[in-house]
């Protein structure tokens, strides 16, 4: 218990006392294996969501989920970052053609409750502002050297992120956002998303 409660700190700090008798429920279930300690708990979000007696906690597996996305994103590969110099340097044909690589260090998150306003607030040390509003919200997690940042985007800046993800082409990843009713601006969403280091490197349709 002590290995998951390190993993999950900001859930740990959130449930208090409650956390030994989730945790202990969590481990009889999935007992930890040698050698995995960094990524011990990688079920619990989804414990969390179908443990009876957090029902009216739905945020608490968002939580979880964030802590769990620090530590991957912590532990991630180094790799260059592409900067908005690098995009402006390419034609218009070139950056809508090529595929955008996100970087090894990024994860990005999308609940449909304010379990990042939750999570930053324990993460951070800060009080929760009341009343609190209750509404989806997106994350982003890059690192910057051995550094991990994280900050709210947009959801539609999320579902580019995993169109990029899954290989599709600049064009093809904005044009699935778009049919999925998502608010993305191109121009304001790439380069905030560029500044923050989310992606290493784009391919072009021949690599």
């Amino acid at each position: 218990m002590l290995t998951l409660a390190a993993n999950v700190p900001s859930l740990h700090r959130l449930l208090g006392e409650a956390f030994n008798e989730i945790a202990a429920a969590f481990v009889r279930a999935q007992a930890p294996r040698r050698g995995r300690a960094l990524r011990y708990g990688a079920g619990l979000p989804e414990f969390l969501a179908s443990y009876p007696p957090l029902a009216e906690h739905d945020y608490l597996a968002g939580v979880a989920a964030l802590d769990l996305a620090w530590i991957e994103s912590h532990l991630a590969p180094d790799a260059c970052v592409l900067t908005t110099a690098d995009v402006f340097a390419l034609t218009a044909e070139q950056l809508l053609h090529g595929r955008l690589v996100p970087h090894p260090a990024t994860r990005w998150l999308t609940f449909a409750v304010p379990s990042f306003t939750i999570w930053r607030r324990q993460r951070e040390d800060r009080a929760l502002e009341e009343p609190l509003a209750w509404r989806g919200e997106s994350a982003l997690f890059v690192r910057s050297h051995a550094s991990v940042d994280w900050r709210a985007i947009d959801a539609g800046e999320a579902e580019f992120l995993a169109a990029c993800a899954a290989g599709q082409s600049c064009d093809d990843a904005l044009e699935s956002v778009l049919a999925a009713g998502s608010g993305f601006d191109l121009a304001v969403s790439l380069p905030r998303l560029l500044r923050a280091g989310a992606f290493t490197r784009i391919e072009s349709e021949a690599s």
